[in-house]
């Protein structure tokens, strides 16, 4: 029981980062300009 809840939270965990990841590489694409300046 406690194993798959452990394994839910991380699969959560993942889909989570994936989702900021994807959202990172949206804004990248949207205004790279900004991204080089601010690095």
């Amino acid at each position: 029981m406690n194993k798959t809840l452990q394994q839910e939270k991380e699969s959560d965990l993942q889909e989570y980062k994936k989702g900021i990841k994807t959202e990172q590489n949206k804004a990248k694409k949207r205004r790279p300009h900004k991204e080089k300046i601010t690095q």
